[in-house]
């Protein structure tokens, strides 16, 4: 009957006791750090706040301790008290994580995960702390030697080599330069300290790009399914040896695309679609060494009336995703004129594909303005020249007035 009552008691205690596990030891030796994986379930965060550490079941203990989630699971390192502790003698402590979000027989349910462990025996040689590492650049571990003379560890990141440490404090520093970004378990003498480099992974810049970057498109029943796109070789090196692919029943190119793509050069091409009846959903690939690049053309037949969608960029120009400079073009000046193709790039209107070259026809007829600018200078003298001549004449009324006064000669 007990035998039965005990198995009962276990199958109702057991999903909630598995639904929340860790690799934890049962005792650690005084300054010791230890470092855990917690398995089970996890439905929400687990914060540093929701961690305790207890003695004797009630009594809050300050650890020094933190938790992180790396790669969907967490970890928690905690450094031991340092107790000097005789013979056998040992103490008890409960880790605690409270309001864990897990599954109990397939419910979602809160729980607070509970697991004991002791402290016993004589101070650990030597303790590290943190006991987990996210970083995006170079790292340091601090080591602290207790005992009093110096004592040789190895480490293994991001090679092997040996640490010697001096009584006390010690800092050790990994260089994260010559590695990628990804998980590692770093050794640290004894230990092993899940470590996550976070590296942002730099994309190689794509060597051909399309403009528009795709054809999306929606068109009458009848209608001509014309377009055209224009494609770049943005590197600095001849594209040579590359292979084209498309389905050649449903789209025809014009030109075909030449032997080898030269580098700065834009290359235009029309695609005329037949071939289908409502939708079409088809790729240009072009192969080059290990890269591939990608043209999607979705084109759509709709009723009249329907909303009808046109790309932008099939007019012939490019669209504006890059700045003049990214199509190794420039800006004309007023005087001068564009010897390639214009395009709208993203800070220029007339972003110049080719040389700029001085205006024909400001250079030949600029005699023309010269000579209107001399002619109206002329004309400006001469009106000039008849108003001061003008002002300067004598009015003939006061010229008379003037003989008669000098006439008359008063008498007293």
């Amino acid at each position: 009957m007990k035998k039965v009552l005990f198995v009962l008691i276990l199958i109702v205690l057991l999903p909630g006791a598995i639904a929340i596990s860790t690799d934890m030891q049962g005792s650690y030796r005084p300054g010791e750090t230890m470092i855990i994986q917690i398995m089970g379930n996890i439905l929400d965060s687990i914060a540093y706040e929701d961690v305790r550490f207890l003695r004797d079941g009630h009594i809050d203990v300050p650890f020094d301790y933190d938790i992180k989630r790396i790669e969907g699971t967490y970890y928690l390192y905690a450094v031991m008290p340092f107790l000097e502790l005789e013979g056998n003698e040992s103490s008890e402590y409960t880790l605690r994580i409270e309001d864990v979000e897990t599954t109990v027989n397939g419910r979602q349910e809160q729980i607070d995960f509970e697991q004991n462990f002791n402290v016993t025996g004589e101070i650990i040689d030597y303790t590290i702390s943190p006991g987990i590492v996210v970083s995006s650049d170079d790292f340091s571990i601090k080591v602290t030697s207790n005992i009093d003379t110096n004592q040789q560890i190895e480490v293994n990141f991001p090679f092997e080599r040996s640490i010697l440490l001096n009584p006390g404090e010690n800092i050790i520093m990994f260089s994260t330069e010559e590695v990628s970004g990804g998980f590692y378990s770093v050794n640290v003498g004894s230990y092993v300290v899940p470590t996550l480099i976070t590296k942002e992974i730099e994309e190689p810049e794509k060597r051909i790009k399309f403009n528009p970057v795709e054809i999306d498109s929606r068109i009458i029943f009848g209608s001509e399914a014309k377009y055209e796109f224009t494609l770049i070789n943005t590197g600095e090196e001849i594209i040579e040896e590359f292979s084209v692919s498309y389905n050649e029943e449903i789209i025809s190119l014009d030109p075909s695309f030449p032997d080898e793509l030269e580098p700065g050069q834009h290359y235009t091409f029309n695609v005329v679609l037949s071939g289908f009846e409502e939708r079409v959903e088809e790729i240009i690939l072009i192969e080059y060494g290990n890269e591939s690049f990608e043209f999607p053309i979705i084109v759509e037949y709709v009723e009249e009336g329907e909303e009808i969608i046109i790309p932008e960029g099939n007019n012939g120009s490019l669209e504006v995703n890059y700045y003049c400079s990214e199509l190794q073009g420039v800006k004309c000046s007023a005087s001068e004129v564009c010897a390639g193709d214009l395009v709208i790039s993203r800070d220029v209107k007339e972003c110049c594909l080719g040389a700029c070259v001085a205006s024909e026809e400001s250079g030949g007829l600029a005699w023309v303005g010269y000579v209107l600018g001399a002619v109206l200078l002329i004309i400006l003298a001469f009106i000039g020249f008849k108003y001061m001549k003008t002002k300067r004449q004598n009015d003939p009324f006061k010229e008379r007035m003037g003989r008669v006064d000098r006439k008359i000669v008063p008498i007293f």
